[in-house]
């Protein structure tokens, strides 16, 4: 199934309702705040339920304000946060 960037708009991080597609890559890394998830979906908001993957990177993310997965670095990222 293809994905999709969402940025993430506040409020609940794994309500898919808080997500709102992006037509480009977001531009943040780390920071202390979710900025956008790489998930399941080409609609407006990601498939719901986020996979139990997304929802561990998510909690990684916010616990070390490190984009996710962090290692190996040159994996695929899933969830990117940033400074507000």
């Amino acid at each position: 199934m293809k994905r999709s960037w969402y940025a993430f708009m506040g409020g609940d991080p794994f309500n898919v309702e808080n997500y709102h597609r992006l037509t480009a890559k977001p531009g943040y890394l780390c920071g202390a705040n979710l900025c956008a998830i790489y998930a399941t979906g080409v609609e407006i908001h990601p498939l719901d339920p986020l996979s139990n993957n997304l929802r561990d990177y998510i909690k990684k993310g916010l616990e070390t304000e490190l984009l996710q997965p962090f290692d190996p670095f040159f994996t695929k990222k899933y969830v990117y946060l940033k400074d507000v």
